[in-house]
């Protein structure tokens, strides 16, 4: 750890201002982390009261759906869950087929409009939505931190050159510095 540390020293401005960006973005993902586990925990818990009958290998309870919905915000798995529950889970469309889960299906209800909806939605919220935020936490932190380094930059070039035209007075020009600086002249 201390190497990289180290590199950030050896590359200047760029690679420090880019790393604390990376970090003050970590903060705001903690808010955006959890609004995402929200997002998830709600629709498990409507997923295992409408979908847990038809496919109870995948939406028996709210730990085993949010599990699911997981796996299904990556998108991967999605058009499997969506057939399962839109045409039953004895459909020729449905996976259950699978040695693993061929036992679970005992009660096959179809229901395309919910599925529909229950799915169209969960995408839009998990995927479309949350992404973007994502995005917009790391360029929103990534400005502010570009911005504090100018500012730092352009802080030190004034006491250079308050250091230049008074030679031999550091503390009372860094004095001055920070009095003008309270005030906000």
């Amino acid at each position: 750890m201390l190497r990289v540390f180290r590199v950030m020293e050896i590359c200047g401005g760029r690679a420090r201002r880019n790393f604390e960006a990376f970090v003050s973005s970590l903060l705001a993902f903690r808010v955006i982390g959890t609004l995402w586990l929200i997002v998830i925990f709600l629709y498990a818990v409507a997923g295992s009261h409408l979908f847990g009958a038809n496919d109870p290998f995948r939406f028996k309870d709210a730990g085993t759906a949010a599990m699911t919905l997981f796996w299904a915000s990556t998108m991967d798995g999605l058009p499997e869950l969506m057939f399962t529950n839109a045409f039953g889970c004895n459909s020729r469309f449905s996976n259950y087929g699978d040695v693993i889960a061929a036992d679970k299906c005992t009660t096959p209800e179809s229901q395309p409009n919910t599925t529909a909806v229950y799915f169209a939605t969960f995408a839009i919220f998990s995927h479309a939505v949350l992404l973007s935020v994502f995005l917009g936490v790391i360029t929103i932190s990534l400005t502010k931190t570009i911005d504090k380094s100018e500012e730092r930059d352009e802080q030190r070039a004034t006491i250079r050159y308050f250091e230049r035209l008074f030679p031999g007075n550091k503390g009372a020009i860094m004095k001055l510095y920070h009095s003008f600086r309270d005030m906000d002249i």
